[in-house]
């Protein structure tokens, strides 16, 4: 029997994300803005993954969408209320292909 965790993410702040299991390793690059503020950036990513894979999104989209999430967020003063919404998080996306 393995014991441990399955699925490993590293979160790398403005360098992104790296995400590791048995079968698989790769890196989802950060969006470059200008951060004003990181409070909250890490409960937003972890929120904003969680939500899109509930969603139905794969991993590495899911991870880019949390990316963005976290990338908005870091522009804004304050945590909770620099959450973005969803439709924020997919106009950012498709201006930052």
């Amino acid at each position: 029997m393995r014991l441990g965790a399955k699925n490993v993410i590293f979160k790398m702040g403005e360098r992104g994300v790296r995400f590791i299991n048995l079968n698989e390793i790769f890196e989802v690059k950060a969006f470059k803005v200008n951060a004003v503020d990181t409070t909250g950036a890490g409960d937003t990513f972890n929120g904003s993954f969680a939500a899109a894979l509930s969603m139905g999104m794969d991993i590495k989209e899911a991870l880019r969408f949390a990316n963005a999430a976290a990338a908005i967020s870091v522009t804004r003063k304050g945590a909770a209320v620099s959450s973005p919404t969803y439709e924020e998080i997919i106009s950012f996306m498709e201006a930052h292909k």
